[in-house]
């Protein structure tokens, strides 16, 4: 599930944490393509080995680039979105 090569910003998070949802709408907001991962923390899915080779850490927001980069934390995640759309 986590390991599918990825062609577009890909955002992984579950939809009962605020922190994810608003990494979701703001890419939403932003008009950014993106795909977004379900990734249910009940079930222990960042504790997988696949999803700890993204996030060592195992913690969710997290966004990631075709090109390898990643980016963990809401804040972060949106101020890089805010980034990418701003006006000069």
């Amino acid at each position: 599930m986590f390991e599918a090569p990825i062609t577009r910003l890909t955002l992984y998070g579950e939809r009962i944490s605020g922190n994810c949802l608003k990494t979701l709408w703001t890419a939403e907001l932003c008009n950014l393509d993106h795909d977004w991962i379900d990734v249910d923390i009940l079930k222990g899915e960042t504790r997988t080995p696949e999803f700890l080779k993204l996030n060592p850490v195992g913690q969710i927001p997290l966004a990631r680039w075709p090109d390898g980069r990643s980016l963990t934390q809401s804040n972060a995640i949106i101020w890089w979105m805010a980034q990418e759309t701003a006006s000069p």
